[in-house]
């Protein structure tokens, strides 16, 4: 453990002396200055690595102070043992961050303006992001998320350069918008202990051509994939509804298979998917809201059920069907919401 063991009043800096070395690095007022103190009451019983909440500047000299790694930060020992990882000191152009391994989360704006950082790794602690935990990682190629995480908060990478990524089985909730914008991501891994894809999850991440839906998925939210360009999808029989956009401007994609599982699809859901050949629904009871395929000209097949009519039919593509496009598969209605 590294301890501050003297504040120089003259030279107005902090010595940190290692206790087993007894070597010492001084952090100058300036650096103190970045320093700032984490609101407590969120991080009860937990180790927090990342930028606190309110202003700590004055007092600093009074309390017992410990650094944990003299190259990521300062760590502050408080009133009820925990230890709160004070705003992380980093050399400017740093490339490669590797978070502790005794941090359990990430918290807001911890890398604020990093931009030269390409490399991420997180300790094997970490259980959350909180809060645009990278999003100002706008260099960002790489990350490696540790088995154990369990959260990754809303816009953790959105605007990132990350190409590909792979999301532990152990995370079970991803936050809204989390990679929007990520215009260079391709691949996507996601788990399958995941039960939702959020709001906004990859909207316009333009050249992303592979992801998995997880097996265990019930619910994809409004504008989960606009945007995207995977030429297929394989949606899960575990698939309870789509929502409005979730879909929406993904050019690439060719044919569209509705599971057994899913009882609704929303407004505008597949609409602008302007390359979809085919479209086959469930023999199940599931309602349609209009204009869900909206602007897809160029369908040749879909595949309905029986008590399905081709008014219906006309709803939810927004326009006449051609003939011959339709196919009738057997006995269950499907319903269209005015």
């Amino acid at each position: 453990m590294l301890y501050i063991s003297s504040f120089d009043n003259v030279n107005d800096a902090y010595r940190i002396t290692d206790s087993l070395t007894n070597e010492s690095v001084i952090y100058t007022a300036e650096q103190v200055k970045r320093v700032t103190k984490l609101g407590i009451a969120d991080i009860h019983g937990t180790n927090v690595f990342g930028e606190p909440r309110r202003d700590y500047t004055e007092g600093l000299k009074n309390e017992n102070l410990a650094v944990r790694d003299k190259i990521l930060g300062v760590v502050l020992n408080y009133k009820f043992d925990i230890d709160c990882l004070i705003y992380p000191i980093f050399e400017e152009e740093q490339e490669y961050i590797r978070i502790p391994d005794w941090a359990e989360v990430l918290h807001l704006r911890t890398f604020d303006s990093q931009h030269s950082v390409k490399k991420l790794v997180l300790g094997k602690q970490i259980r959350q992001f909180l809060h645009q935990g990278v999003g100002h990682f706008q260099g960002l190629k790489e990350v490696v998320l540790n088995d154990g995480l369990v959260e990754i908060c809303e816009m953790a990478f959105h605007c990132s350069a990350l190409e590909e990524v792979y999301i532990p089985e152990s995370v079970t909730k991803i936050g809204e918008d989390a990679f929007r914008n990520s215009d260079k991501l391709q691949k996507v891994v996601l788990p399958d202990n995941l039960r939702t894809v959020p709001r906004g999850c990859f909207f316009n991440c333009i050249n992303l051509r592979f992801v998995n839906i997880p097996k265990n998925c019930t619910l994809i939210y409004r504008f989960a994939f606009q945007g995207c360009h995977m030429e297929s999808i394989a949606l899960p029989e575990t698939l309870e509804r789509i929502m409005s956009f979730a879909f929406s401007d993904c050019t690439y994609i060719k044919s569209v298979v509705i599971p057994e599982s899913c009882k609704k699809i929303d407004y505008g859901a597949f609409s602008n998917c302007v390359s979809i050949e085919s479209i086959v629904l469930p023999n199940t009871d599931i309602a349609i809201e209009p204009k869900a395929f909206e602007n897809c000209p160029y369908i040749k097949s879909i595949v309905i059920p029986d008590l399905l009519t081709v008014e219906d039919v006309t709803k939810f593509l927004g326009r006449p069907v051609e003939d011959g496009v339709i196919q009738r598969r057997g006995s269950h209605a499907v319903r269209i919401l005015c």
